[in-house]
């Protein structure tokens, strides 16, 4: 059984409204992923994915919140202690349910 997938092919005008449309959706800006499988569902054109790339890294309302890439963070360490007994440390727990055994 054959299936067929429409799609409309848009011209230039309307480029920038529907990927508009596509990104900034009821539930929120989509990221590329999401508005690519969105654009890919309803129409095509020959540079879709460049012309998505650019609009959604464009969109103020997506630039007003990325914060980028997060810092690296470093590996744990062990404190240095020079004596015995110089560092302690205690981990308070409780109170725990007595057991059977």
């Amino acid at each position: 059984m054959e299936s067929h997938h429409w799609q409309v092919i848009l011209p230039k005008l309307l480029r920038d409204k529907f990927l508009e449309s596509v990104h900034g959706q009821v539930v929120g800006h989509l990221g590329y992923k999401k508005s690519a499988a969105a654009v890919q569902a309803r129409a095509y054109w020959p540079t879709w994915s460049a012309d998505l790339a650019r609009h959604i890294q464009t969109c103020r309302t997506c630039a007003q919140y990325h914060r980028g890439v997060l810092p690296r963070k470093a590996e744990m360490q062990t404190p240095q202690a020079g004596e015995p007994w110089e560092r302690v440390s205690v981990d308070i727990t409780g109170p725990h349910p007595t057991s059977s055994r």
